[in-house]
């Protein structure tokens, strides 16, 4: 997905400040937790009907700053 937006979520503004949560192993260290933007690319195992051009938006476990991010397609919303 191509970023055009990202949200800001209070968890991000205490995250790790006072030992709080930190991001789950294995996520991106770029914050933001939802992003909406323009489908980029669509892997073969895609099933739930999206196709590049699509304007759609997406939770993240980290990322959403980022200009770029790999969305799990259970994860994407119209």
């Amino acid at each position: 997905m191509k970023r055009a937006d990202a949200g800001e979520s209070a968890v991000l503004t205490i995250a790790g400040s006072d030992g709080s949560p930190q991001p789950p192993a294995g996520a991106s260290e770029v914050l933001g937790l939802e992003a909406a933007g323009i489908v980029s690319g669509v892997g073969e195992a895609c099933t739930r009907g999206f196709s590049q051009g699509d304007r759609v938006m997406a939770l993240l476990s980290g990322g959403g700053y980022a200009t770029k991010c790999v969305v799990d397609e259970r994860l994407v919303m119209r």
